[in-house]
């Protein structure tokens, strides 16, 4: 298991779902945790982490999330369910 470029600055971690990372200027962007495998798989992303964002809430795509933020990666979710993640 590990990162796979599937275009140029998108990489893909296949997870209990697709869990993707963009490259931006200041580091990578992931979009959704999946299961949080992908924490143990960073040193093959090409920068530093700065950002997860969490696309919805269903255990498939957020169990990671919890994860990432003890890891000290900002988590951003949608407003509507902020306390679901929390929980």
């Amino acid at each position: 298991m590990s990162w796979t470029e599937i275009c140029p600055g998108v990489w893909l971690f296949r997870d209990s779902c697709n869990v993707y990372a963009l490259q931006g200027v200041q580091g990578m962007v992931v979009i959704d945790a999946g299961s949080g495998r992908w924490l143990e798989h960073l040193d093959n992303l090409p920068e530093p982490v700065v950002a997860l964002a969490g696309t919805h809430y269903f255990r498939d795509h957020s169990a990671g999330a919890v994860a990432a933020a003890r890891a000290g990666i900002p988590v951003y979710v949608p407003e509507g369910e902020r306390a679901l993640f929390a929980d």
